[in-house]
C-alpha cells in the first residue's frame, strides 16, 4: 500500500471560467479543455466522462474511444460510430440560454441536435436545464468524431440577482494518519461580499480547520479515521446583487500501516516532497559521499540525498524511519531521514556489491536503481568528457556520470575496468553514480612477453637481458628448468660450461597496469672457439714519436681471428716496447691470450732522433750593442740536417729586444731549437737545439 500525503485535485476544479453579465439574468462560463485536463491530471488516450465550468456539467458516454482525452490537439473526442452523446446540464437554480463548441472533426464528424448542425465556433439558443447532443458526419461513410477543445455556455439564474460564483480548489482532500498527516488547505473564490459560512462547525469528530477570510483559506488538520467521505458546505451569503450560493468539498482520514520497505517507498511517484514512514529490516549503510548515501534492504533501495546524518557505510538498520521523499527527475530520494525510538543500528558491517553485466542491468534497471554494484571488466568507448563516460560490455554500453564536486574523474579509451557504483537516472537517461576514481579500477592485462633463443660458446657470457623484452615493467628473474650441466647463471649472466642446449625461464613480476608473465628460451652452448691470428684493423691515432716517448695505443682496434673464421674485436692484449722508444724501434709488437692461445701482430711506427746539442763559441761582454763585437766573423756550425750547401747561419744576440736571432739564406723544412743560457761570460752557450 503506498503512503503518501496525496492531494486529491479537483473533479471540478473551476478552470478558465469567465463570468460576463447578460443583462442583470445570465452570465457565460468558458471551459478550455488544455487548461481543465492540466489542472485534472487527465492522461492522454483515458476516457472522462465529465468535465465542468462553476454551474455546468458536460457529461459524454464511455463506451468504445467515446470521451477520451488526447494531448496532441488538447481535445475531447466523441465518436459517431459508438453513437457518443454530450449531455449539458445546468446546476439547480439556473437555465441555460445558449451553448458555442470549438472543435475539429474527423471523417467529417458534427455535433447534432437531432437532425440540426451544431457548427464548431457558433453559438446555439437553449432553454431548459439541459440539453444532449449526438454526433454525426456530414459527408462521407458513416464514422465521424468530434475533437472538443473548448466550450462557452451562457446560462441565466432563475432568482432576481446574479448567481453566485462561490468556487473551491481542491475540492477533495485525503490524509492518512501515519503517512502524509500535515495539515492541507482548500482555497475560495468569490466576487460577492457575502458572509462565509462552513458546516459542520469545527471541529468535528474527525478533523479540524481555521477559516482565514482575508485570505480566502480554509486548513484542515485530520484528527481521526472517517467511516467514509465527510462533506464540509461553503456558504455564502447573497449581497450586493449576486445570490446566495453554497460549494461542498470533502474529508477522508485513513490510518495505514508504515511502509513495509524501501521498495514501497519508492513505488510512489510524487514529485514534490512528501512525508513517509517506512519500516526498515537490516537496511545497509552502501556507500557515503558528504552529506549523501545510499541505504538498500532486500526489496530495493533508495538515495538519501543530503540527510545521511551521521550514517556510515556498514551500518546496518532495523526499525522505522520518517522520511521526506520526492521522484526528481525520475529518481528516487530521500531528502529528510530520521530514525523513530527503538530502532536498532549495528555499525562495521561488510558491504558487498551485487555483480551484475550491463545487459543484466538494463533487463530489469529500475530495481538496481541505487543499489551497490560491481560491473567487472568493461571496456571504455568514451572516456570523461563533460562529466559522462561511457563504458560497454558484450555489446551493451551504459553512460557513467561523474558526481565528483571538487575533481574531475579520468578515464582512457579502451581501458578495461571494474566500476563499483550505484545507477542512477535522469529524466530517461540511464547513468551510474560515480563519486571517486578509486570507483573505476582498471583491470590489469596480461604483459606482451618475448623471450629470443639464443646461443652462447663454451667459456663465454650471455647477457639473457637482450633476450627479452616485454611492454610491462615488472621485475624479471631468469632461472635454468632444463640443461643445467650445460651452463651456469648468475642473475641474468648465462655462462657455457659445456656443449648443450639450456631451457631458461624468465619470470616477470605484476606491475600496476599488467598481470605477471613468465616465457622460456632455448639457449645453445656451442664449442669454445680457438684463437688462430689477431690482427691490427685499425691503426693507432699516433704513429710517428721522438726518441724518449712511449707507445700510445689509443685508437687502436685490435680483431681477433678464431679457426671458424669469425672474427671479435678484443681488449685485454698487451705490447711491446712498452718504455721509452729509440730510433731504433720501428713497430710495436701486440699480443693477445685467449682459452690458453696467444697469438701476436705487429703496428709499424717512426721514432725521430733528436739532437741534444750545439756549441756556439762567442763572447758577450754586457747587454749593450757594443759587446757584441766578438760576433763578427764568427761562423756557426751545422744544424743536424739541414744541409751546409745552403749557406751559413750566423747568430745575433739583440740587446735592445733580448732574443736570439737565427738567421738562414732560406726557411728550413723544419728546425726546433731550444736555448738555455748559463751565466753571463764569455764562455755562454747554446746546450740545445732539436729539430723543428
Amino acid at each position: 500500500m503506498k503512503r503518501k500525503f496525496t492531494l486529491i485535485t479537483a473533479a471540478l476544479a473551476l478552470l478558465a471560467c469567465l463570468a460576463i453579465p447578460i443583462g442583470s439574468w445570465g452570465q457565460t462560463e468558458t471551459l478550455s479543455i488544455a487548461t481543465y485536463a492540466s489542472s485534472n491530471s487527465w492522461t492522454s488516450g483515458t476516457a472522462y466522462a465529465t468535465c465542468s465550468t462553476a454551474h455546468v456539467t458536460f457529461t459524454g458516454l464511455t463506451n468504445g474511444n467515446n470521451s477520451k482525452y488526447y494531448s496532441s490537439n488538447e481535445s475531447w473526442r466523441h465518436y459517431e460510430g459508438d453513437n457518443g452523446t454530450i449531455t449539458v446540464a445546468a446546476a439547480s437554480g439556473y437555465t441555460l440560454s445558449s451553448i458555442t463548441f470549438t472543435y475539429a472533426n474527423g471523417n467529417s464528424g458534427i455535433i447534432k441536435d437531432g437532425t440540426t448542425t451544431v457548427a464548431s465556433g457558433s453559438a446555439y439558443s437553449l432553454s431548459g436545464t439541459s440539453k444532449t447532443f449526438s454526433v454525426g458526419h456530414s459527408s462521407g461513410t458513416k464514422n465521424g468524431n468530434v475533437q472538443i477543445t473548448a466550450i462557452s455556455v451562457t446560462i441565466s439564474s432563475s432568482g432576481s440577482g446574479t448567481a453566485s460564483n462561490l468556487a473551491l480548489s481542491p475540492d477533495a482532500l485525503s490524509f492518512d494518519l501515519y503517512n502524509n498527516s500535515s495539515a492541507q488547505t482548500v482555497t475560495y473564490t468569490t466576487s460577492s461580499t457575502g458572509t462565509i459560512t462552513i458546516e459542520p462547525a469545527s471541529p468535528t469528530s474527525y478533523f479540524s480547520y481555521v477559516h482565514d477570510a482575508e485570505n480566502k483559506t480554509i486548513t484542515v488538520t485530520p484528527l481521526a479515521v472517517t467511516p467514509s467521505a465527510q462533506t464540509v458546505t461553503v456558504s455564502q451569503a447573497a449581497a450586493g446583487g449576486i445570490n446566495s450560493g453554497s460549494v461542498p468539498f470533502t474529508v477522508s482520514v485513513a490510518n495505514s500501516t508504515p511502509l513495509a520497505n524501501i521498495a514501497a517507498l519508492t513505488e510512489n511517484t510524487n514529485t514534490s516532497n512528501l512525508d513517509y514512514t517506512v519500516s526498515l529490516t537490516d537496511a545497509l549503510v552502501t556507500y557515503v559521499n558528504g552529506t549523501n548515501a545510499y541505504l538498500e534492504d532486500a526489496s530495493g533501495a533508495v538515495l538519501l540525498y543530503g540527510c545521511k546524518g551521521t550514517l556510515a557505510v556498514g551500518d546496518k538498520i532495523t526499525g522505522t524511519a520518517n522520511v521526506t521523499y520526492k521522484v526528481y527527475n525520475n529518481l528516487p530520494e530521500v531528502t529528510a531521514f530520521s530514525l523513530v525510538d527503538g530502532y536498532t543500528l549495528i555499525s562495521g558491517n561488510t558491504v558487498t556489491p551485487a555483480v551484475v553485466t550491463i545487459e543484466g542491468l538494463e533487463t530489469n534497471y529500475t530495481s538496481y536503481i541505487s543499489r551497490y554494484i560491481k560491473i567487472e571488466n568493461a571496456t571504455v568507448t568514451s572516456a570523461f568528457n563533460n562529466k559522462n563516460c561511457t563504458i560497454e560490455q558484450s555489446g551493451s554500453s551504459i553512460v557513467l556520470r561523474d558526481q565528483n564536486s571538487t575533481a574531475t574523474l579520468t578515464t582512457t579509451k579502451d581501458d578495461i575496468v571494474t566500476v563499483t557504483a550505484h545507477p542512477a537516472i535522469y529524466n530517461t537517461t540511464h547513468q551510474i553514480a560515480v563519486y571517486e576514481q578509486s570507483q573505476i579500477v582498471v583491470a590489469k592485462v596480461d604483459p606482451t612477453i618475448t623471450f629470443n633463443n639464443g646461443s652462447v660458446r663454451v667459456g663465454q657470457t650471455l647477457d639473457l637481458r637482450t633476450l627479452f623484452t616485454s611492454n610491462s615493467t615488472g621485475a624479471v628473474t631468469y632461472s635454468i628448468t632444463a640443461g643445467g650441466s650445460y651452463a651456469s647463471l648468475d642473475d641474468y649472466t648465462l655462462t657455457g660450461t659445456a656443449e648443450g642446449s639450456v631451457t631458461v625461464k624468465a619470470t616477470q613480476a605484476e606491475s600496476a597496469s599488467y598481470n605477471a608473465g613468465e616465457a622460456t628460451a632455448t639457449i645453445t652452448v656451442n664449442p669454445a672457439l680457438v684463437l688462430s691470428s689477431i690482427a691490427v684493423t685499425t691503426a693507432p691515432t699516433k704513429t710517428t714519436y721522438n726518441e724518449g716517448e712511449t707507445f700510445d695505443p689509443t685508437g687502436m682496434v685490435v680483431t681477433a681471428t678464431y679457426t671458424d673464421a669469425t672474427q671479435n674485436a678484443v681488449t685485454g692484449y698487451t705490447y711491446s716496447p712498452n718504455g721509452a722508444l729509440t730510433t731504433t724501434d720501428t713497430e710495436i709488437t701486440i699480443s693477445y691470450t685467449e682459452s690458453g692461445v696467444t697469438k701476436t701482430t705487429t703496428q709499424a711506427i717512426t721514432v725521430n732522433e733528436v739532437i741534444d746539442y750545439v756549441t756556439l763559441p762567442f763572447e758577450w761582454a754586457g747587454g749593450t750593442s757594443a759587446g757584441l763585437t766578438a760576433l763578427t766573423g764568427v761562423t756557426g756550425n751545422s744544424l743536424g740536417d739541414y744541409a751546409a750547401g745552403n749557406a751559413p747561419y750566423r747568430v745575433q744576440f739583440n740587446a735592445d729586444n733580448d732574443y736570439i736571432l737565427i738567421k738562414t739564406n732560406s726557411r728550413p723544412g723544419k728546425v726546433t731549437f731550444g736555448v738555455k743560457m748559463i751565466g753571463g761570460n764569455a764562455t755562454s752557450t747554446i746546450t740545445r737545439f732539436c729539430r723543428w
